[in-house]
């Protein structure tokens, strides 16, 4: 059993004694378990190879619990504070935890990379020059981290601190796609086939998808290789502990309104807040004044002002202090989230009052 002498993050991945990798999500564990998703198994017919074992790679939520309804379903839990039946590896079957930091760490000190690890390490080094990032709060994880990448494998990248995440976006943002600079946005066709990758757990028409894709920064090439990074806070900053909060499912919802803020929006968790909510499937005992999600794919997801349509499952947030409704998506397959047209061309009623083209 290997003890955590630090709370799980997301971007960690742990091991289980049957050799079953797990990614682990979110902020949020209780005591003697860590919240996470299966990603690579042990299978003769794996096309990853590790040590002179073979693993195969599970890609979507619905095979994420199929595999542990299969194999493992003692680690399907309901927990009480998250409100719902999670994913839950308890830490004494917890073998081996790989963090991104330790991860990135030991790539700097191998004497021969290959030339995925060394587009890594040259990633990592652009940050600490460009933004100023201390090597240390800068992690990798992904297939690199537990040393079954392949000659094509992307660049998974960590950044810790909300400091240090807004530097690298302001970064990513004034040098992609300038000409001779190493960061540049994919093309159509890389995207299409991001979009096949995607589209069983979050449906969502094409043309809208190479829309919205195109625009977000964390996504991308780097020097030729792709990359996805993962912006995420330090846990003294989050503010939640678990146990602090609990959270009550309400059924799915879907609804459109008009995004007012958006400055969360490039984290892991990312968040949005809203105004003028409107439901076009199921309903709200209270107002409902943000979505939440927990996946990379619903950051930078939409902008400001932007009008949405989202489908997903309505929580009440329950503190000592209030209680709040929010929409929690990406938690079930089918679950969406997408701009509505014209992208960054709705500005909310209150601006729009502001501005005078609307009576008061």
């Amino acid at each position: 059993m290997v003890e955590l002498g630090l709370q799980p993050m997301e971007g960690d991945h742990l091991e289980t004694f049957q050799g079953v990798i797990f990614s682990v999500k979110g902020p949020l564990h209780p005591p003697g378990y860590v919240v996470a998703f299966p990603k690579y198994y042990p299978s003769p017919e794996g096309s990853r190879v590790r040590g002179g074992r073979r693993y195969a790679k599970l890609v979507s939520l619905k095979d994420f619990y199929s595999y542990v309804e299969r194999n493992c379903p003692q680690y399907l839990r309901f927990d009480p504070v998250l409100g719902g039946e999670v994913i839950q590896v308890p830490r004494f079957h917890i073998a081996r935890y790989h963090t991104p930091t330790q991860a990135l760490a030991q790539l700097a000190e191998k004497d021969k990379l290959d030339p995925v690890e060394k587009d890594i390490l040259q990633m990592a080094l652009f940050f600490k020059e460009a933004a100023g990032i201390p090597l240390s709060d800068l992690g990798v994880s992904g297939s690199v981290m537990l040393g079954l990448h392949s000659s094509t494998s992307d660049i998974d990248l960590v950044i810790y601190g909300e400091e240090n995440c807004r530097k690298a976006y302001r970064v990513l943002s004034q040098l992609r796609g300038k000409e001779g600079a190493p960061i540049q946005p994919f093309t159509d066709g890389e995207l299409a086939g991001l979009y096949q990758s995607r589209v069983a757990d979050t449906p969502m028409d094409f043309e809208l998808f190479l829309q919205v894709e195109k625009r977000k920064v964390l996504q991308g090439k780097f020097c030729g290789r792709g990359y996805s990074l993962r912006l995420l806070k330090k846990r003294g900053e989050l503010g939640e502990e678990y146990g602090a909060v609990k959270y009550r499912p309400l059924g799915s919802v879907e609804i459109e309104a008009v995004v007012a803020e958006d400055g969360e929006a490039v984290f892991t968790p990312c968040r949005y807040l809203l105004e003028e909510v409107s439901f076009l499937r199921g309903e709200a005992p209270g107002l409902v004044a943000e979505i939440v999600s927990h996946r990379g794919r619903f950051c930078e997801q939409a902008r400001r002002w932007e009008k949405i349509r989202v489908l997903g499952k309505l929580e009440k947030v329950v503190s000592s202090e209030r209680e709040r409704f929010r929409l929690l998506v990406g938690s079930a397959p089918g679950d969406f989230f997408f701009p509505l047209p014209p992208l960054e061309g709705v500005r909310s009623r209150a601006e729009r009052r502001q501005s005078g083209q609307l009576e008061k």
